[in-house]
């Protein structure tokens, strides 16, 4: 038992990225049914716990529950984002390798939440709504940024015109950047619930 229990710990040390992001594959995919259930139960159970919670006295823990669920459904999306990048760039796979329910589960998740809640309250009386807008705008812009640099590889934009006005653009780009991130990430809370 004991060389076992060695051989297993030799073999956690020794690996490598590559081959935990396919064990992580392979676990995902052995537990394709749990996970397209889940995909199921989250938009269904949240809805009905955000239908139950504003029939209640004040429809403050509705809208608790419903923040929390679609918190839930949109970090499952961004994980599988997130994963499906890796799987794309790093390892050199193709979308279209991948299996379809685990591809189709998160979207299915995301989408029957935001359309069920959507049917207990207004969207635009949920915080979560607008600080998932608002983050998006900032990594939109970063990916904006991101794609400049990647295609002019930084400095090799011909820029027709004054350096004032090169460095006024930049400027203005900063000021917008920093107001973005402020807005997604910042202490202060613009929204609130009803």
């Amino acid at each position: 038992m004991s060389i076992i229990k060695e051989n297993r710990e030799s073999d956690l040390i020794a690996m490598t990225l590559e081959d935990f992001f396919a064990t992580v594959y392979k676990g995902l995919l052995e537990n394709k049914g749990l996970i397209t259930v889940a995909s199921v139960s989250i938009p269904v159970v949240g809805t009905l716990g955000a239908w139950i919670g504003k029939s209640g006295k004040t429809e403050k823990d509705g809208i608790f529950l419903a923040n929390l669920v679609i918190w839930i459904a949109t970090g499952v999306f961004a994980f599988a984002v997130i994963v499906s990048l890796i799987g794309m760039s790093m390892m050199g796979k193709s979308l279209l390798q991948g299996d379809l329910v685990l591809l189709c589960a998160p979207i299915f998740c995301v989408v029957g939440t935001f359309f069920g809640i959507r049917k207990v309250f207004p969207l635009g009386e949920l915080s979560s709504t607008y600080t998932l807008k608002d983050v998006g705008i900032f990594l939109i812009g970063c990916l904006v940024v991101w794609f400049i640099f990647k295609t002019f590889r930084g400095w090799g934009i011909l820029f027709f015109g004054s350096v004032l006005q090169l460095v006024a653009w930049l400027v203005a780009g900063y000021w917008l950047m920093r107001r973005l991130a402020k807005r997604a990430f910042g202490k202060t809370k613009i929204y609130s619930n009803k």
